[in-house]
């Protein structure tokens, strides 16, 4: 039963990367189910085109995923998220533990 699992942790690392975001006064929007998501940062609005795709904050995104390699945990650019079969609860909170101390030390939003 690996699909019901990989669901609900990515889901959770989604639903958390939102409210960490949010903590930290930036507006992270995520689309996708379970292991395979996407994420913006955006000012306003959803993404359901490629020109919403366009209007996310790449520059601060960028900062993000360099501030995640300091934590050990690699984030793609472009915005992709994926968990796999070897991923636990404890990775997902140690990413998500990660994600927080890696907004706190890029500029707060504007």
């Amino acid at each position: 039963p690996i699909h019901p699992r990989l669901r609900e942790l990515g889901t959770r690392l989604r639903d958390g990367l939102v409210e960490i975001a949010a903590r930290h006064g930036r507006r992270l929007v995520a689309a996708g189910q379970g292991p395979v998501f996407f994420a913006w940062l955006l000012a306003e609005g959803e993404v359901r085109t490629f020109r919403d795709h366009l209007r996310a904050d790449f520059a601060t995104y960028g900062r993000f995923a360099e501030q995640m390699l300091h934590e050990g945990v690699r984030v793609i650019p472009g915005g992709r998220w994926y968990l796999n079969a070897a991923h636990t609860a404890e990775d997902v909170e140690a990413t998500l533990a990660a994600a927080d101390r890696a907004f706190a030390r890029i500029a707060p939003a504007s």
